[in-house]
C-alpha cells in the first residue's frame, strides 16, 4: 500500500493545512511541465493522489484505517511466518536426527523401525486399492451388462463391446500384480 504521507513528506498527524502547503510546494517542482527528468509526470501523479486523498478528511479517515489493518495484517503475517519457520526448522532437525539414526542401523534392525513398517503397510494398502480397481475393469462391464437385463427401457449393447475394457481390466491388474506385488516380492 502507498504511503501517501512519505510522499507528501509530512507527518502523518500532519493538519489539512499541512498536506495542502506540502502539496503547493511539491508541485511547483514535480510538475511536468517544469521538471523535465525522466519519471517527473508518474512522480506528479503519485503526489496529486495523495493530496487528493489526504486532504478530504473523509478519505483520510478511511485511508488511516486501511493502512493500519493492513499494518497489522503485515504484522500478524509475519508472526505466523516466524511461527511456521521455527516449527519447520524444528519438525526438520528431527527428521534430519532420525534419518541419521536409521543410517546408522544395520538394514535388517531398519526394516523393524516404526518408519519403515508405516511405509510398507501404506503402500500395502494402495496395492490393494489398485488391485480392486483392476479387478472391477475385468468384471465391472460383465456386472453392469447384467443389470441392464432388469431395466427394459435400456437399450442393451453386444456382448462384445464389453471386451475392450475387460482386456483393459486384465491389463492393468496384470501391471499392478507385476510392478507393485512381484517387484515387493523380488526386493524382499
Amino acid at each position: 500500500m502507498k504511503n501517501y504521507y512519505k510522499i507528501l513528506k509530512v507527518q502523518e498527524e500532519a493538519h489539512a493545512s499541512d498536506v495542502k502547503a506540502a502539496f503547493r510546494q511539491l508541485a511547483k517542482t514535480e510538475h511536468p511541465d517544469v521538471n523535465k527528468t525522466e519519471g517527473s509526470k508518474q512522480r506528479f501523479i503519485e503526489i496529486l493522489e495523495a493530496y487528493q486523498v489526504l486532504s478530504n478528511n473523509e478519505s483520510k479517515v478511511a485511508y488511516d484505517f486501511k493502512r493500519k489493518q493492513a499494518v497489522h495484517r503485515s504484522d500478524l503475517l509475519m508472526r505466523k511466518e516466524s511461527e511456521y519457520k521455527e516449527w519447520f526448522d524444528k519438525y526438520q532437525q528431527r527428521a534430519r536426527q532420525t534419518a541419521i539414526e536409521a543410517s546408522e542401523q544395520q538394514f535388517d534392525d531398519f526394516v523393524n523401525t516404526p518408519i519403515y513398517k508405516t511405509a510398507m503397510v501404506v503402500s500395502r494398502v494402495y496395492n490393494y486399492i489398485f488391485a480392486a480397481i483392476g479387478i472391477f475393469m475385468i468384471f465391472g462391464p460383465f456386472i453392469l451388462w447384467h443389470l441392464n437385463d432388469d431395466i427394459p427401457e435400456v437399450e442393451k449393447k453386444p456382448l462384445w463391446t464389453l471386451i475392450f475394457p475387460s482386456i483393459l481390466g486384465v491389463l492393468f491388474t496384470y501391471g499392478i500384480y507385476y510392478f507393485l506385488f512381484k517387484q515387493n516380492q523380488d526386493d524382499e
